[in-house]
């Protein structure tokens, strides 16, 4: 498996009215309320990629954004209801943040090189996903935000979200997941409600 090193131009701008505005459409003929329409297909817009399953909000994933007004990069880890007990969505949010990552693997940021060896936290991780420890300091290295929250999927794979990112989960119902990153989950619970038109103690995402 790579880690998404494909050299690709990421455009650092505020989304487009026109891509806001097609979601804002969208959005409500699914049947969002017009301030969550608009909040949400403002973070949509934001979007420039992906992890995990193109379906990850049914088999788990999520979307990379970045943030123009701190010129940061995040990641929003889905874990569907079939992976919990609580029948709600499970969403992690991190800092796409190279040192922060590189802490976690054992590297020295500010070296800049390729070590002779692996730290023990790499190798670990590494031996776990079966992927060339290698690829991990590429991918550090290289800025890429896809690539970075590939390399924070697998940090977490191995050792936990809170344990290893010190990342909290967000917990969704269906209703408050749907209003929140616009996408209908297929494995609804039988026991939800339709969508409802207004949302109540959103949090928003950074």
């Amino acid at each position: 498996m790579k880690l998404g090193l494909r050299k690709k131009h990421i455009v650092r701008r505020d989304p487009s009215s026109a891509k806001v505005k097609k979601e804002y459409e969208r959005l409500r003929r699914m049947g969002l309320s017009p301030a969550d329409a608009t909040r949400t297909a403002k973070f949509r817009a934001s979007w420039i990629g992906h992890v995990g399953d193109i379906n990850w909000e049914d088999h788990g994933g999520g979307p990379v954004w970045f943030d123009p007004r701190y010129q940061t990069y995040h990641l929003a880890y889905v874990e569907p209801p079939y992976d919990n007990e609580d029948d709600r969505w499970h969403v992690y949010v991190i800092d796409l943040d190279a040192h922060t990552l590189a802490d976690s693997l054992g590297l020295d940021f500010h070296s800049r090189q390729l070590p002779l060896r692996p730290p023990k936290e790499l190798k670990s991780i590494a031996d776990y996903t079966d992927q060339d420890w290698k690829d991990y300091v590429e991918a550090i290295y290289s800025g890429n935000p896809i690539a970075l929250a590939h390399v924070a999927t697998d940090i977490a794979a191995h050792s936990g979200w809170e344990n290893a990112l010190n990342a909290d989960a967000e917990h969704y119902s269906y209703d408050e997941f749907v209003r929140r990153f616009g996408e209908e989950p297929s494995n609804r619970p039988e026991e939800e409600e339709k969508p409802h038109r207004h949302a109540h103690g959103r949090r928003k995402f950074r």
